[in-house]
């Protein structure tokens, strides 16, 4: 198709295939939101940490909706496939904490779906210094093979 693409483009004569350039930001991987949190008990229904402070020694909850994932449809049922790493960093850029596929969404609907919700949590060590750190979240789309890095400050007292 490449190669006929290719042809018609020099050629100035129409395609016999339709091509959509998609240049829309909405569908790219993208948080719609990504929140600190005390606590959380499902979609949308969470305790929101507006400091993102955490004592250390303690539980950090962070929530997010995610969109623009692809969805396979097979069997007439969509099925996502959806991979999340996480790490906790000084500024300075030493990984006090780091685990990859923390969480794995690689389900099946009825119906494609337009949103992910998910949570996370880190066990903010013990031995942490005081201070602020940053967490990093790399999310990748299996599908699509598309990659999203987020980062987030957190302060640990």
């Amino acid at each position: 198709m490449f190669i006929v693409l290719t042809l018609c483009i020099i050629l100035n004569i129409a395609c016999p295939y339709q091509v959509f350039a998609n240049t829309s930001s909405d569908d790219a991987l993208r948080l719609t939101v990504a929140d600190w949190a005390y606590e959380v008990r499902d979609q949308g229904d969470y305790d929101f940490n507006s400091t993102a402070s955490f004592p250390k020694g303690e539980r950090a909850y962070a929530y997010f909706e995610l969109a623009g994932f692809a969805a396979k449809e097979e069997n007439d049922l969509f099925s996502t496939d959806v991979r999340v790493d996480v790490a906790l960093k000084t500024h300075k850029g030493l990984k006090l904490f780091s685990q990859k596929n923390v969480l794995i969404m690689d389900s099946l609907y009825e119906y494609r779906p337009d949103m992910l919700w998910f949570y996370i949590y880190v066990d903010v060590p013990w031995w942490a210094g005081r201070g602020e750190y940053t967490t990093e979240l790399v999310i990748r789309d299996e599908l699509s093979e598309e990659v999203l890095v987020a980062s987030r400050d957190i302060t640990i007292y």
